[in-house]
C-alpha cells in the first residue's frame, strides 16, 4: 500500500481494519470479474486499491455526507500533492461514489464513464461485504458464467439471506453496468440478486 495512503488514514483516524479488508474485497473482485468489464488496466487497479482505502476518512468531518468529505479530503489534502492530478481525480471520483446513491461523474471525461461505473461498482459490492465492520467475510470463490450472464460469488462468514436488501442496494450498480445477475452464495444459504424486483431463493 502507499505511504502516502498509510499516512492520509492516521491523519484521519480511519478505521483501517474496515478498509484494508474492503481493499482486499475490491482487489478480489477485480480479479476474479475481469473479462467480464471495462477494467483492463493496472492503472483501475491501483485506482481501486487506494480508494477503497480512503472511502470513509470523510467520517474524521461529519458521518453525514461522509463521502462528500472524503472525496474533498482526497482531492485537496496536501498530503497527496505528489500524486499525479489524473491519480488524485479518480480515486476521489470513487470515494465520492461508494454510497447507494445517484453516481456522480461529472469531473471525469465522457469516454471513462463506462470505465467508472465498473470500478464503482467493485467498491460499492467490497463495502457491502463489510457491511457490520467486523471483517468477518471472505470471498472464497468468484465464478463467471458469460453465456448465462450470471456471476456467482462464494462467501463464507456472511448470512447472506439477513443482508439480502442491503446487498442489492450496493450490488444494484454492478448489475445494472454489467446485465448480469449476481448470485450469492453462503455457507448455508444464497440469494440471487436481479435488476429487476427483490432479492430471490
Amino acid at each position: 500500500m502507499d505511504d502516502l495512503v498509510s499516512r492520509m488514514q492516521e491523519k484521519y483516524q480511519a478505521n483501517i481494519a474496515h478498509a484494508q479488508h474492503v481493499a482486499r474485497l475490491a482487489l478480489r473482485l477485480y480479479d476474479g470479474l475481469g473479462r467480464l468489464t471495462h477494467v483492463v488496466t493496472a492503472h483501475d487497479r491501483a485506482v481501486l486499491e487506494h480508494a477503497a482505502q480512503l472511502h470513509d476518512i470523510g467520517h474524521y468531518v461529519h458521518s453525514k455526507k461522509h463521502h462528500l468529505h472524503s472525496c474533498h479530503l482526497i482531492r485537496h489534502d496536501r498530503l497527496l500533492e505528489s500524486w499525479p492530478e489524473e491519480l488524485r481525480l479518480w480515486v476521489s471520483v470513487l470515494a465520492l461514489n461508494h454510497r447507494k446513491k445517484k453516481v456522480r461523474l461529472e469531473d471525469l471525461p465522457a469516454k471513462h464513464h463506462a470505465r467508472a461505473l465498473t470500478l464503482i461498482a467493485l467498491l460499492r459490492m467490497a463495502d457491502a461485504l463489510d457491511y457490520e465492520h467486523d471483517q468477518g467475510t471472505k470471498l472464497e470463490r468468484v465464478e463467471v458464467e458469460e453465456e448465462e450472464r450470471r456471476i456467482d460469488l462464494y462467501l463464507s462468514g456472511f448470512e447472506v439471506e439477513k443482508n439480502a436488501e442491503h446487498l442489492l442496494g450496493k450490488f444494484r450498480l454492478g448489475l445494472l453496468t454489467w446485465n448480469v445477475d449476481i448470485v450469492l452464495h453462503g455457507a448455508s444459504d444464497w440469494v440471487t440478486l436481479r435488476t429487476q424486483g427483490a432479492p430471490t431463493q
